[in-house]
């Protein structure tokens, strides 16, 4: 058994190894983020799960634990300006503005969430004006 396992390593790159244990380690997490999602319930514990799926890159995770935190909690307007930057992170700028305008919808006094809409107003508005330039 030993033999087998010098020779696979023998014919693998240091490189090829490392990734395949920081595959192995990022799969790893990401279950284990899931598992926290599937066995929480409370819309705070979910929209942590998407926020640390969301800063390990799996958008898709992140994506699905704020979805659930807004099924637990529809007016969760944390959760909508997460699930708002998995879409900007994505380049959908249309889901990115309806969650931000729900967002202050829902919680017309927080200044954070004005700024990040005035702040794509403004990115959208450039790329609108380079696109008519051309």
């Amino acid at each position: 058994m030993r033999g087998q396992w010098e020779k696979s390593r023998a014919g693998s790159s240091p490189a090829f190894g490392t990734q395949t244990i920081e595959g192995t380690m990022k799969k790893l997490i990401t279950n284990l983020l899931f598992l926290t999602i599937i066995f929480a319930q409370t819309p705070d514990v979910l929209l942590q799960s998407g926020e640390d799926l969301l800063k390990t890159g799996d958008l898709i995770g992140a994506e699905e634990a704020l979805k659930e935190a807004l099924k637990a909690d529809p007016t969760f307007a944390p959760a909508m300006i997460t699930l708002a930057s998995v879409y900007l992170r994505k380049g959908d700028m249309n889901k990115t503005q309806e969650f931000i305008r729900k967002a202050i919808d829902i919680d017309p006094e927080n200044q954070d969430y004005r700024e990040e809409f005035e702040r794509l107003n403004e990115i959208n508005g450039r790329r609108s004006a380079e696109y008519a330039i051309r």
